[in-house]
């Protein structure tokens, strides 16, 4: 019989925490068992570290999807090399994996979308959703 973890039944549930990281603060969120995306919070870049494992700890994550913010272009400005930094430091200080997903106008669309629904709600995260939702796009094709 084979095991859970044969089976891909450990990857189909495992838990992924995406992050939108701004520059004062960074949107939060996470894939249910299922891999059902859904905001989580915005939380402050003081502590970023602490929260996170926090975050890690409760939802075993198991891999953490990292927005890149590439320039118009598609070229890697200044915050795009400041994102790949913080993914290495991630998966140093934490040993779980991450990856790099394009970002580029997920802030827009979180502000439309939340307009659209006539909520005032968090853009943070529902632009770390966004990019969560791309993740998963990506790896389904």
């Amino acid at each position: 019989m084979p095991s859970c973890r044969q089976a891909g039944v450990v990857k189909i549930f495992m838990r992924i925490l995406a992050i939108d990281l701004g520059i004062k603060s960074v949107g939060l969120a996470i894939s249910g068992p299922l891999k059902i995306p859904q905001p989580l919070k915005s939380i402050s870049r003081v502590n970023i570290f602490g929260e996170l494992r926090s975050i890690i700890d409760i939802y075993s994550v198991g891999l953490i999807v990292i927005g890149l913010p590439l320039t118009l272009d598609g070229e890697k400005g200044e915050m795009a090399r400041n994102a790949k930094k913080f993914a290495a430091k991630i998966e140093e200080q934490f040993g779980i994996k991450t990856k790099l997903v394009d970002e580029r106008f997920t802030s827009d669309e979180a502000k439309v979308i939340l307009k659209k629904k006539g909520i005032k709600g968090n853009k943070d995260s529902i632009s770390a959703l966004l990019i969560l939702e791309r993740y998963l796009e990506e790896e389904s094709d």
